[in-house]
């Protein structure tokens, strides 16, 4: 991904760690920042700032938990869901345009090789190592 910002339909400039988290809140609705750090693979201090700036920017709400005050969880806001769906829509047509270059033959081979990965992986995981 570009290291410069983009807009994704909302007129302003996002960068992609923006919209990275953006995108998580988006497929994950009231997401604490706990959570949201082990998803993207980040510290919670990487990822709270981030956050506090996409909701002031009114991206993001920040809603306390009913049942633990100190639990903050996040939800996109109108404008975070035109940010949400206009990276999904970049991101599918970046993947379509992407996908052209390929033969049949080469996707066979890719989709393959996922499916070995994936095999790999979790008989890792059942056998815990």
């Amino acid at each position: 991904m570009a290291k410069s910002p983009s807009d994704f339909g909302t007129g302003d400039l996002l960068y992609f760690s923006e919209i990275q988290i953006i995108d998580v809140v988006g497929n994950n609705p009231e997401i604490n920042i706990t959570e949201l750090s082990n998803i993207l693979g980040i510290t919670k201090g990487t990822a709270s700032p981030v956050a506090n700036i996409l909701a002031g920017r009114g991206y993001l709400k920040k809603l306390h938990a009913s049942d633990d005050s100190r639990v903050v969880r996040l939800q996109l806001t109108e404008k975070g869901e035109v940010a949400w769906k206009g990276f999904a829509k970049q991101a599918k047509e970046y993947a379509s345009e992407y996908a052209r270059e390929f033969t049949a033959v080469q996707w066979d081979t890719f989709n393959n090789i996922i499916a070995r990965l994936e095999a790999f992986v979790d008989n890792k995981l059942k056998k815990g190592t």
